[in-house]
């Protein structure tokens, strides 16, 4: 996807945000943290394949609440969906972004982030795109639609 960024406007929204999940990737594999300034944008940018940089949060409640839903950013939800293809999504912690590559080409994508067996300390994140989920999924849509209307395009 081709969307040029305002980068004033990307490092203005994640400084001012508890948005965590800033990433580089080599060889689809995440290597290492990306901090949340320009600088380290562009560095990460100049030394990795692409990174995710985290533009939403979202989650999924079935224990804290009469009916199990989706949040999205803590103002906009949608109700439990039933069936089993959305239990990918089903993470009390999880976030949407964009992977930016060094040519400044965007794609959408998502994390999940499951707790530890021990029950305390980090969890273990895994990162996706797209490319894979069905036409009609609800999640994407909703992504989608939620990054299209970001504020960091020009």
């Amino acid at each position: 996807m081709k969307r040029e960024i305002d980068f004033e406007i990307l490092a203005e929204k994640i400084n001012d945000s508890d948005l965590y999940e800033f990433v580089a990737f080599s060889n689809d594999v995440p290597v290492r943290a990306v901090n949340r300034d320009l600088d380290s944008i562009k560095e990460a940018l100049n030394s990795h394949d692409k990174i995710f940089l985290e533009i939403g949060f979202y989650g999924y409640d079935d224990e804290y609440c009469d009916e199990p839903y989706f949040m999205f950013d803590a103002d906009e939800s949608i109700d439990d969906l039933k069936d089993d293809y959305y239990d990918k999504y089903k993470f009390m912690v999880g976030g949407y972004g964009i992977y930016l590559d060094k040519d400044l080409n965007v794609e959408y994508g998502y994390y999940t982030t499951e707790a530890p067996a021990c029950g305390h300390g980090a969890g273990y994140t895994e990162f996706y795109d797209f490319k894979d989920v069905r036409d009609d999924d609800i999640i994407k849509e909703k992504i989608y639609s939620l990054l299209d209307s970001s504020c960091i395009w020009k």
